[in-house]
């Protein structure tokens, strides 16, 4: 049950959490974008529609069910749509817009640092370095899936905030593919980078990249956002043990980046930013060091009650 009463709990769409506006902002954006370009039958209109759809029918769900099962499901909404629509971003924007912005992003870094970074590492890679940041980068994929079990096992009220600014990030990011999509500079100035040698583990995450990359994935780096709030959020909780042990593998991702060739520095940038603008909207307050959301600062509804089921 609720520690609040019916009364005073938020309604509509006051009920909503941040990253369900912004990821549904998106959804609606992305439809209506291919609608006006490739008709209301093609899947980049329905795929997204039929995502705001269901979303909207979970919270509506939840709203009346007011159960830690219904709060959670409606969570792993959002794991699961951000998958699928990763992959449909790689289908549906280079038929929307053949256009790169790799030589704008490259200009970017040329302009500010003389040179990309990748260009200039690339002289100076050793096998062992490529082996051990190959790993940090790898280890991303394990720590997707170890943070949200993590957290999702918490207390409701962590978990949503979790959620809150991890798929904000995600909303925000995907919408950076969608109107800048880069294959970056592994690709785009694949003639100016050596070929890394390493070992197995650069092997194995050469093969994860190029089996999982949409081809339209560069700014904001995601992978760097992600990383920085899933150490933030540690640090913010109190998890200091964790955030400790993550914090050296966590840099070594971000260099791992730009070592490997994924990214330009701007992207770095941005997808820095954009996790240091995520754990601000869901920072805990002083009579809040648990972590638990608050209603008047994300905009969303605080459910103490389903903590305790």
């Amino acid at each position: 049950m609720y520690s609040t009463s019916e009364s005073t709990r938020p309604s509509g769409l006051k009920a909503l959490f941040i990253h369900e506006w912004i990821f549904g902002g998106l959804l609606a954006f992305l439809s209506l974008r291919a609608l006006g370009r490739l008709g209301p039958m093609d899947p980049a209109t329905w795929v997204p529609l039929v995502l705001l759809v269901a979303d909207a029918g979970l919270i509506g769900w939840d709203r009346k069910r007011e159960s830690p099962r219904s709060g959670l499901i409606r969570l792993l909404f959002h794991p699961v749509a951000m998958c699928l629509l990763y992959f449909r971003l790689g289908v549906d924007i280079p038929r929307l817009d053949a256009t790169r912005a790799d030589a704008w992003l490259l200009a970017v870094d040329r302009g500010i640092l003389g040179e990309t970074p990748s260009v200039i590492l690339s002289a100076h890679t050793h096998p062992v370095a490529t082996e051990l940041l190959s790993l940090c980068y790898l280890l991303f994929y394990v720590a997707m899936i170890g943070y949200h079990w993590v957290w999702l096992t918490e207390s409701l009220s962590l978990a949503q905030s979790f959620c809150a600014g991890l798929y904000s990030i995600y909303a925000v990011g995907f919408l950076g593919y969608s109107l800048l999509p880069a294959a970056g500079p592994w690709v785009h100035l694949a003639s100016s980078l050596k070929p890394l040698n390493g070992g197995p583990i650069t092997w194995l995450t050469d093969q994860a990249v190029r089996a999982g990359c949409n081809g339209v994935d560069v700014l904001p780096s995601l992978h760097c956002a992600v990383t920085v709030y899933f150490i933030g959020f540690d640090l913010l909780n109190g998890r200091l043990r964790r955030f400790l042990l993550t914090l050296a593998p966590g840099l070594g991702l971000c260099v791992a980046t730009l070592y490997l060739g994924y990214h330009y520095a701007v992207d770095v940038f941005a997808g820095i930013l954009l996790a240091c603008v995520a754990l601000l909207l869901i920072r805990p307050t002083p009579t809040d060091s648990s972590g638990v959301q608050r209603a008047n600062q994300l905009g969303v509804e605080t459910r103490h009650g389903r903590d305790a089921g």
